[in-house]
């Protein structure tokens, strides 16, 4: 079974989505998943403080304007293991730059999350504080998946 092909996206698609986590809030670990054989390889370990704010990974049986599954970031208390599966409800869109080039992250709660269910959208300082860990990576990192 594929993690991206094979998944189903969710029966409640597009307002609830199954979420596939490739990295946990928190991690200094940069996952990805491999496209050939659907496992996950560690791409690189983080040298300095900064760290996944939110759990990170895709939508499964999707696709982005870049050829990838949709990039999802899941708010919720806890980190949770590469490959996981959760229930998500989107929230919000997060734009950034990935080499000049458009890349949206799509803002998600965890449903089965009893502090996070509750929120039907995400305030733009929350968003900020998101983007400026995520922004703060990719200049310090490079832009990538």
């Amino acid at each position: 079974m594929h993690p991206w092909h094979d998944v189903p996206i969710g029966p409640g698609a597009p307002e609830e989505v199954q979420a596939l986590i490739e990295i946990p809030k928190g991690s200094k670990v940069k996952y990805e998943l491999d496209k050939g054989t659907g496992l996950i390889r560690v791409d690189r370990i983080l040298y300095s403080s900064v760290m996944y704010p939110a759990n990170y990974g895709f939508i499964p049986q999707s696709l982005g304007d870049d050829g990838d599954p949709l990039d999802v970031l899941v708010l919720m208390q806890e980190p949770v293991s590469p490959l996981s599966i959760v229930r998500a409800r989107p929230i919000g869109i997060m734009t950034m730059l990935d080499q000049g080039q458009k890349d949206e992250k799509i803002l998600c709660v965890h449903l089965d999350d009893p502090e996070y269910r509750v929120y039907g959208n995400i305030d733009e300082e929350a968003v900020e504080a998101i983007r400026d860990a995520m922004g703060s990576y990719r200049e310090r990192f490079g832009a990538g998946r």
